[in-house]
């Protein structure tokens, strides 16, 4: 029996690799439009970005294997009026994490078996004394992970 491990560092990787990548990401998006990808956004960011929230696990087990679930909150943030920009970036967003034709790479000894979109929530954000206006949006994407050795 092998260490258990958490995938929690290679899952972020993986993550942000697939949103970066020029063909599969949020990459031509962003050309479009600017935009960033922050770990962590600084203060006084400029819009529109993306923000990585929080990643809660579980335990599961298939009928052949066990597995860990994960679900990643991404936080996307626009400072257009309206919801397009917002809506299209989220989509983009999902789009890149659950391409059902093409497995998200994650290192080893890991495996991603399946992603899927597990909800979304939009908001509007107004700055403490100031009449700007932005918009906030939250993407949950669940991964199910296996440890292969």
């Amino acid at each position: 029996m092998s260490v258990e491990l958490l995938p929690l560092n290679a899952l972020q990787e993986a993550v942000y690799r697939r949103l970066t990548d020029a063909d599969k990401g949020v990459a031509q998006f962003f050309a479009a439009i600017g935009g960033r990808i922050y770990d962590e956004a600084p203060d006084r960011v400029e819009m529109p970005y993306i923000d990585f929230g929080s990643l809660t696990g579980d335990q599961g087990e298939t009928k052949t294997r066990e597995v860990k679930t994960f679900e990643y909150v991404i936080h996307c943030y626009s400072a257009k009026a309206g919801l397009k920009e917002l809506n299209s970036l989220m989509d983009a967003v999902l789009r890149s994490l659950t391409m059902p034709e093409e497995e998200l790479p994650i290192s080893a000894p890991f495996t991603i078996a399946s992603s899927r979109y597990s909800g979304c929530e939009t908001f509007k954000e107004r700055e403490e004394q100031s009449e700007n206006v932005s918009r906030h949006g939250i993407l949950r994407v669940t991964f199910i992970v296996q440890q292969t050795g």
